[in-house]
């Protein structure tokens, strides 16, 4: 596990879902892009 993911608690997870904390901002390109296999992988793990 890499020294950041070690940082990572579930009361941080928390706190950044309730607030909206730190949003993640994606290339609308690459989130097309990207899309396609990350719904493969979710429709091969059922």
């Amino acid at each position: 596990v890499c020294p950041d993911m070690k940082t990572i608690t579930p009361q941080k997870i928390l706190q950044v879902l309730q607030t909206g904390a730190h949003p993640v901002e994606i290339d609308p390109a690459l989130m097309t892009a990207a899309r396609r296999p990350l719904d493969e992988m979710l429709r091969l793990a059922r």
